[in-house]
Formats: C-alpha cells, sequence, structure tokens
C-alpha cells in the first residue's frame, strides 16, 4: 500500500532530462569534438647546392626539412638512371643535412629533395644542375734538356684536355716569363730560346677544357753560362819571368776575364780580354809577380748583365822561379 505510482508524463519528463544532462545539452553547445587533424605539408629548403659541375665531381647538396608535427622521412633524388635515392629516417620535428653523388657524364640533371611527414604529407623541392665535361687530367712526365741558353721541355699530355699551355716563370717571380700556347691535346714538346744566362726558371705544363684546368708538377732548371777550363799555366818559352795562363773557348762568352792569386795577396792580378782570347800574359816587368810566390789562374766568361764572371771550376798552379838551373818551355 506503500508504492507510489507515479504518473506517465512524469517519468518521461525525468527521462528526457537525465538525456539532457549526459549530452550537455542543457548548456546550449551541441559541438562534438576530437583529435586535430594534420593536413599541412612539411616545408623545405635547399641551403646550398651548385648550379653546374664537372663530371666526375663530387656533388653536394645540403637541404632543411621542417614540419609542425613529426617528420617521417626526407629522401634526395639525382635523376641519374640507375642511381639509389638517398633516405634519411627521422622522427623529429626538423632534418638537416646534405646527400653527395657523382654524375659521370655531362648533361642536365634535376635533384629533388621530398620530405613526408607522419601524417603522410608530403613537399618536394627540385634543383637543376649542369653537368659538364670532365675536368682534365695534368700532364706527367715533363722533362726539361737545356742547350747553351735554350731549354727544351717535353711532357705526356693529359686527358680529357682541348688545349695546352706551357707556362715559364723566373725563380722568384709570379708572373710569367713566357708562355706558349697549343690549341691541341697532342703537342708534347716545346723549346725556349735565348733565355738569360745564369738564371734559374720553373717550368709548368697546363691542360685545360671548358670545365677547368689542371697543372703539371714544377720542374726547375737553370741556364748556366759555360765556364772555360784552364789548359796550361806556365812561364813564357825564354823567359821564365813572364806567365801564360791558356784556357779552351766558350762560344757564348763576350769576353773574359783572367786572374792569378797567391797566398797572403789582398787582391788578385787580374785582366779583361775580349771574346775569341785563347790566352793571357802576365810578366813581372808589368804585373807584381814575385819570385819564388806559388800563384793559381782562374778564367771567367764575361756577357753582358751577368754581374759575375762564370769562373772555370779548374785552377792551376804555378811557382814562379825567374833563374830556373834548367829552364824548361813545359814548366810546371
Amino acid at each position: 500500500g506503500n508504492t507510489m505510482i507515479r504518473p506517465p508524463q512524469l517519468r518521461l519528463s525525468l527521462v528526457l532530462a537525465a538525456a539532457l544532462v549526459l549530452i550537455g545539452g542543457c548548456d546550449g553547445d551541441d559541438t562534438v569534438t576530437g583529435p586535430p587533424i594534420d593536413d599541412e605539408a612539411p616545408s623545405v629548403v635547399i641551403t646550398s647546392a651548385p648550379d653546374e659541375s664537372p663530371a666526375n665531381v663530387t656533388v653536394t647538396v645540403s637541404f632543411t626539412a621542417t614540419d609542425g608535427g613529426a617528420l617521417e622521412n626526407v629522401t634526395c633524388s639525382w635523376g641519374d638512371p640507375g642511381t639509389p635515392v638517398d633516405l634519411f629516417q627521422t622522427s623529429g620535428a626538423s632534418l638537416s643535412a646534405s646527400c653527395s653523388h657523382t654524375y659521370d657524364v655531362p648533361g642536365e640533371f634535376t635533384v629533388v629533395i621530398r620530405a613526408k611527414d607522419a601524417a603522410g604529407n608530403e613537399a618536394s623541392l627540385p634543383h637543376a644542375i649542369t653537368i659538364g665535361e670532365p675536368l682534365p687530367s695534368a700532364p706527367t712526365a715533363v722533362d726539361v734538356m737545356v742547350t747553351g741558353n735554350g731549354a727544351t721541355v717535353s711532357w705526356t699530355p693529359g686527358n680529357s684536355a682541348t688545349s695546352q699551355e706551357v707556362v715559364l716563370y723566373r725563380s722568384g717571380r709570379p708572373e710569367p716569363y713566357r708562355v706558349v700556347a697549343f690549341a691541341d691535346n697532342v703537342t708534347s714538346s716545346t723549346t725556349f730560346s735565348d733565355l738569360a744566362w745564369d738564371a734559374s726558371y720553373i717550368v709548368v705544363v697546363e691542360a685545360e677544357n671548358d670545365s677547368g684546368r689542371a697543372m703539371s708538377t714544377p720542374v726547375s732548371f737553370m741556364i748556366a753560362l759555360p765556364a772555360p777550363v784552364v789548359t796550361r799555366f806556365m812561364p813564357l818559352p825564354g823567359d821564365p819571368t813572364c806567365l801564360v795562363v791558356q784556357w779552351t773557348p766558350v762560344e757564348a762568352a763576350e769576353g773574359y776575364s783572367v786572374g792569378l792569386w797567391t797566398a797572403g795577396m789582398a787582391g788578385s792580378i787580374g785582366e779583361a780580354l775580349p771574346a775569341g782570347a785563347t790566352e793571357a800574359e802576365f810578366c813581372a816587368a808589368e804585373y807584381p809577380i814575385v819570385d819564388g810566390r806559388r800563384y793559381s789562374a782562374k778564367v771567367g766568361s764575361i756577357v753582358e748583365g751577368l754581374d759575375w764572371p762564370a769562373y772555370s771550376d779548374n785552377a792551376i798552379p804555378y811557382t814562379v822561379d825567374f833563374d830556373p838551373p834548367a829552364y824548361s818551355a813545359a814548366g810546371t
């Protein structure tokens, strides 16, 4: 007798009120929310890449990829048939990296950097590169043969060159002294003439094409003025107070400097003679030749512009005897 029976209208009102509370309808907001949707593609920036390069030279492309969420991977494709794609796996929001490749042949190629994020969004950035002819290889086996005041340079040409230059430098001077150019890659020798006497030189052979230049190993050489060789130093036949010096002539010499010296002598006894001379005479009546002294003789070649004669390496000594007991014209 204590059971309370509610009218049907009241029970329906209670059910509706509960439903409104459960769905939040009591405050008037009927929006249903969920996880955000990532539909924004990553950003790709190429930070460093060449526009052109020779074949057979490594090309490096540097890049940065970023994403508002998380990156999944970045790839680098080279547009070169048969070349695998470089793959960079990552889970961070950014990646900075570089990829490298060597093209074997000339042509126009397109490098593509492609980034993909965790939501599957992708972005790509192409970069065109022109690949030219390979760099030439340097000439080898450079050799120099000196003849008088000339020099013949020979070498083995390198590969892939379209022209060559032989560059001659004076030692200690940065600017070229002489340059000989050849519009081929076949020539393998050239001759420089009328070089300065007693001067040091450096020669290099350079190979060139549209992609660049390659230089051989430098070779040094010297143009040495030939020196006379003293052949005899003796008393004048019939007059032991006169000394005679004889030498071999030097074709390039424009004159000769002949000198005598002895121990304890402050200077030397000297004489200058013209080209073509082959002997000089020193007599006690004209020069301070002292009896009993031991003298040595040297001869040097002279050319214009050379500060010091090219003296002979040999010197023949002779001890003066004004009154030999048995004078001989072949005195030693």
